[in-house]
């Protein structure tokens, strides 16, 4: 990994850490999508899924698996809410 660390960073800055085995819905997921970086953020919707967006296309509800459960880099849930 290189470069600087900015929205990790931030979400240990506002949000509360917690371990991919105890994310649950609502929870704020940060990826890596390509080497590098962590530069990309969802919402967990279910314990299947999360919703996201990218440039270009629609927001979209998808399945958090395969490619994109291998690239989860952190997981936050936002204070307060249990």
């Amino acid at each position: 990994v290189t470069g600087v660390e900015t929205m990790l960073a931030t979400g240990r800055r506002h949000l509360v850490v917690r371990a991919a085995a105890e994310m649950a819905p609502g929870d704020v997921l940060v990826f890596r999508v390509r080497r590098g970086v962590a530069k990309h953020a969802g919402i967990l919707a279910t314990s299947a899924s999360f919703v996201h967006a990218t440039e270009g296309a629609k927001v979209c509800e998808v399945a958090l698996g395969g490619t994109w459960g291998a690239r989860v880099a952190s997981v936050f849930a936002f204070p307060g809410v249990e």
